[in-house]
Formats: C-alpha cells, sequence, structure tokens
C-alpha cells in the first residue's frame, strides 16, 4: 500500500517537472536612448544657438529639446533603438506538452501564485513620442526640426541688422539675429535733386542729392558792385555805365564812372557853370 502511494506522487511531480521545464520565459528587447546627436541648443532669454552633443532620450522626455522654449531648438534627421519600456504579458495553456498563447496585453503578470504559472511576461522597447517605428526593425526614426542650414554652419547665425531708416527704401526684410527675419516697413521718399544755387552772395552749402544725401555747393562772388564806363559806339557819348562786381579785375577797356561828376548812363559829365 506505501509503494503505491509513493507512485501516485511521484507521477504527478514528474509532470509538474516538464510543466515549468517549458514554462513561458521572459523577454527583453533592444534598449536605447543614451545615443548622442548633435544640436543647436536655443540660447534661453537671448537670441542665437549653441552647438551641443546630447543623448537622443534629452530631446524627446517631458520639456526636453523637442518642446521646451517654444521649440525653437533645431534637432537633425535621426536614428535610434527604441527605449520607452512597456511591461508586457499573455496568458497561456499547457495542451499536450505545449503552450499555447493568446496576444500581448500591457502590463505584468496579475491575479494568484498559480494564475501567474500560466502567464508569460516580457519587457518590450516603444519608440518616444514624436518619433515613428521603422518597420521591420526595432530602431525609430526623428525627421528633424527647424533649420538644418543653421546646423550645417554650426549653429552660426548672422547677426541682427537693423531696418533702414534713409528715405527711398521701398521695404523688405532683414537677418533678426535668432536664424530668421524680421520685416522692414519702407520709408519716405527722398527730396528731389536741387541745382547749386548761383546767384551773387551765395556762401556755399549743400542741398539735396535726390538720393538720400546732401551734395556740396561752392560759394558764389560778391554782390558789391560798381560802375564802370564800356565804350559802347551807339551811345551819345561813346560810353555806357554798367555795374560789375568788385570781384571782378579792373577791366581793361573804358574808364571809371566819376561819382558826382556824371550825370547818367551814358557816362556823360555835368554841364559847367
Amino acid at each position: 500500500m506505501k509503494g503505491k502511494n509513493i507512485a501516485f506522487l511521484v507521477l504527478p511531480a514528474f509532470i509538474y517537472g516538464l510543466f515549468l521545464f517549458f514554462a513561458p520565459y521572459n523577454y527583453v528587447g533592444a534598449t536605447g536612448g543614451d545615443e548622442n546627436v548633435t544640436i543647436c541648443h536655443h540660447n534661453e532669454g537671448s537670441k542665437g544657438f549653441v552647438e551641443n552633443t546630447v543623448d537622443v532620450a534629452s530631446i524627446f522626455r517631458n520639456n526636453g529639446h523637442l518642446t521646451h522654449q517654444d521649440g525653437q531648438d533645431i534637432i537633425p534627421t535621426i536614428e535610434f533603438d527604441a527605449y520607452i519600456e512597456q511591461l508586457q504579458h499573455r496568458h497561456c495553456n499547457w495542451v499536450w506538452f505545449t503552450w499555447t498563447c493568446g496576444p500581448w496585453n500591457e502590463g505584468g503578470k496579475h491575479g494568484s501564485r498559480l494564475e501567474k504559472t500560466f502567464q508569460e511576461e516580457r519587457t518590450i522597447y516603444l519608440c518616444p513620442e514624436g518619433s515613428t517605428l521603422i518597420p521591420g526593425t526595432s530602431r525609430c526614426s526623428f525627421s528633424g526640426m527647424n533649420d538644418q542650414t543653421i546646423l550645417a554652419n554650426g549653429c552660426v547665425v548672422p547677426t541682427e541688422q537693423n531696418c533702414p531708416t534713409e528715405c527711398g527704401y521701398t521695404g523688405g526684410t532683414v537677418p533678426d539675429g535668432d536664424g530668421g527675419l524680421k520685416t522692414c516697413p519702407a520709408t519716405e521718399t527722398c527730396p528731389l535733386e536741387e541745382n547749386c544755387p548761383t546767384e551773387c552772395g551765395y556762401l556755399g552749402g549743400t542741398v539735396p542729392d535726390g538720393k538720400g544725401g546732401l551734395k556740396r555747393c561752392q560759394a558764389r562772388e560778391s554782390c558789391s558792385t560798381y560802375r564802370w564806363c564800356f565804350p559802347d559806339r551807339e551811345s551819345p557819348t561813346g560810353y555806357l555805365a554798367q555795374a560789375i562786381s568788385i570781384s571782378v579785375p579792373t577791366p581793361s577797356e573804358g574808364k571809371p564812372w566819376e561819382s558826382g561828376k556824371m550825370l547818367d548812363k551814358y557816362c556823360s559829365y555835368e554841364p559847367a557853370g
């Protein structure tokens, strides 16, 4: 009777041993997130960028380079291993010395110890939000963000420029010092070009050049004059008085006007007596 009892216990123990040998096992996938990538990090509180080498996880984490500062960082196109851990389980049945399992569900094993024995558990790695799983692989891809030409230039951007203020500017754009452009309004029309004054007594100065600037004009001769008697065949006296500038050299022809003695433009003398 005792031998029968022992035989009765050995068979279940053997079956249980087979059960444990073929029991479901855990599966661990590829990890990532610590791969390095060079980005242009936007200067906080100012304009411009700094070239930084960061790990992939710092890009996609909460308030990471993908979203902080309103998404102003410049990130290249990258590929990397999936690294977001997700624990999964599925229920299995022991049928004719073979485990038959259902679909995977999110979360770990649950239930009683016996119930957990009939479950398989694994950890898989997913792509972070904002990236895409490359089909047929455990790697993720990201298509890049913002102006890649700045990244190719070592994160150096043109210096900010002031909008033109000179007249005649029709409006346009200039670098904003942050990798972009700012719009500048048109300015007033330039004054028309003016000719330099020619009248006597002009002391010299500047007038508009028609291009938003000024051109310099030379001084003119003095307006101070005196009268001179020039020879004139049609004059009754043979002379004709004309006013000339004192800056002009004494004429080689004619004779001086004699103030107080000559009466009119013909250089005639006051009658004697």
